[in-house]
């Protein structure tokens, strides 16, 4: 069994220092650990773990790992204090819409995940594209035109994570977690919602 010493693991500042390209602020390095965070590619642990639904505190845990799922499924605000490795995620409930907020103390990041991400600033702006996306395409539209635009109570979570079923069911390409659908989905649907309004 292998241990992992605790020299690997680092704070947010020390970790955002790391993932900076010269060109880069402390935010765009973030956004970036982000997207690294939500699909599994940086382990990350917090020493305080706060969860919170329509303001009320439902769960507070001490030195616990972050899992992906957590990272993919909510909106991550800059660090809200970057000396002390605080941040928030802001999302809703799967099932209701309910607002419902994670808060991150002591954040930590394990050292060697960080090696490869300053590689690639040549690459440009914005990104990577993922090579689901022409079968994630396809089936958003199939989706969309089968059942037409969803009731209002229907969550943008709920439908990427049908979309996800059905790529996987086929066999087609799909991204690893439902947060590069969430944005497009939501959007597709805000605009079905529009035309069916007029």
């Amino acid at each position: 069994m292998v241990t992992k010493s605790s020299d690997s693991w680092i704070s947010l500042p020390t970790a955002i220092s790391l993932a900076r390209r010269p060109e880069e602020s402390d935010e765009i390095a973030w956004r970036r650990l982000v997207d690294r965070l939500s699909v599994g590619g940086i382990r990350s642990k917090a020493g305080a773990y706060v969860e919170r639904e329509e303001g009320h505190q439902v769960c507070s845990l001490k030195g616990v790992e972050v899992k992906t799922a957590i990272w993919a499924n909510l909106r991550w605000e800059f660090p809200l204090d970057l000396v002390m490795g605080r941040v928030r995620g802001i999302g809703s409930i799967a099932d209701d819409n309910r607002p419902f907020e994670v808060e991150l103390n002591g954040m930590q990041l394990w050292r060697e995940d960080l090696a490869d991400l300053k590689s690639g600033a040549s690459r440009g702006g914005g990104r990577p594209h993922g090579d689901f996306w022409p079968d994630l395409t396809e089936e958003l539209v199939v989706y969309f035109y089968e059942r037409g635009p969803p009731a209002d109570s229907t969550p943008v979570g709920r439908i990427c994570e049908e979309i996800l079923v059905l790529l996987e069911a086929r066999g087609a390409r799909a991204p690893g977690s439902p947060q590069p659908l969430r944005p497009v989905v939501q959007a597709i649907v805000e605009r079905l919602r529009e035309c069916e309004a007029r």
